[in-house]
């Protein structure tokens, strides 16, 4: 007799729904997400598990985070009315060339940069000048263009920096759910292998909504294995920290004064938007980590 398939999260016992609990909430940490339902992500969790896949299918690996892309942390904001230097030093033996995205009438896009040092500081935020396939303008008002209609450099570092955000909750938030998956479905046939082990006869059984089964014997997956999902939002909040600091030892004056006048206001607009980005993967698209799952 074939071994019955579980194809479904009503074909599991109790205690097997219960796989994907103990990794629900360093997902929900590592993907940034607030008041979060475990029970409707452990649904979640078990309707992606059985999406194409079955216990007698085996279990592929889960994909990676894919590349960032450029989209996801430029905006447009102008219009060159010159050539622009080239990115890189050339052949001086060669005249040089500037390619398409560098001249005149081409677009101006502004870039957002995070750089993590380590999990215990926060990241440096940056901002450049770029050409249409990312590559830095040297130095940002060595070049000459026009603004776009209704453009500023407070409110498109403010888009940049949010749409730099909800990007990077889909696109690493969607590569943690994938490695919550596969450890559930792993786990799940390590359960099952364990109770055809002690009753060989009941694998060929169908199985009832409250069957018990015999205790899980399989190696325990490392939610420390989740990549940690770093924001703009930090960013902002790091260049916070360091105003206040500042503030605290007296007037504050230099570059820390130029950031705070610009990107404070900013910081706190996008504060204010910090839970509903945050829950954004649960919430919307296939909706975003709702979307992932």
């Amino acid at each position: 007799m074939a071994i019955k398939p579980l194809k479904e999260e009503s074909d599991l016992t109790d205690e097997q729904k219960r796989i994907p609990e103990k990794w629900i909430k360093d997902l929900a940490t590592y993907n940034r997400m607030r008041n979060v339902d475990a029970t409707e992500i452990r649904s979640k969790i078990w309707g992606r598990v059985f999406d194409h896949w079955n216990t007698n299918k085996k279990v592929p690996q889960p994909s990676k985070a894919p590349k960032r892309r450029i989209a996801a942390s430029t905006v447009h904001i102008g219009t060159l009315t010159q050539d622009a230097p080239l990115a890189h030093k050339r052949n001086p033996k060669r005249p040089d060339v500037v390619p398409k995205q560098r001249r005149a009438g081409q677009p101006v896009f502004l870039k957002v940069k995070l750089e993590m040092k380590s999990l215990a500081t926060w990241p440096d935020i940056s901002f450049k000048f770029c050409d249409a396939k990312g590559s830095d303008f040297p130095g940002n008002y060595q070049i000459k263009f026009d603004w776009l209609p209704n453009r500023d450099l407070v409110h498109a570092k403010k888009e940049v920096t949010h749409q730099w955000d909800i990007a990077e909750l889909r696109r690493v938030g969607h590569a943690n759910a994938e490695l919550v998956v596969y450890w559930t479905r792993k786990a799940l046939l390590s359960s099952l292998a364990a109770e055809a082990a002690v009753a060989p006869e009941a694998a060929d059984m169908p199985r009832l909504p409250d069957q018990q089964r015999n205790e899980m014997d399989h190696e325990s997956a490392d939610g420390s294995e989740l990549t940690h999902i770093w924001l703009c939002l930090d960013g902002w909040k790091g260049i916070q920290v360091a105003f206040l600091a500042y503030q605290q030892q007296g007037p504050v004056v230099g570059s820390i004064q130029v950031s705070a006048e610009l990107d404070i206001d900013v910081f706190s607009v996008l504060a204010f938007a910090a839970p509903a980005c945050l829950a954004a993967p649960f919430r919307s698209e296939y909706t975003c980590l709702m979307a992932c799952l």
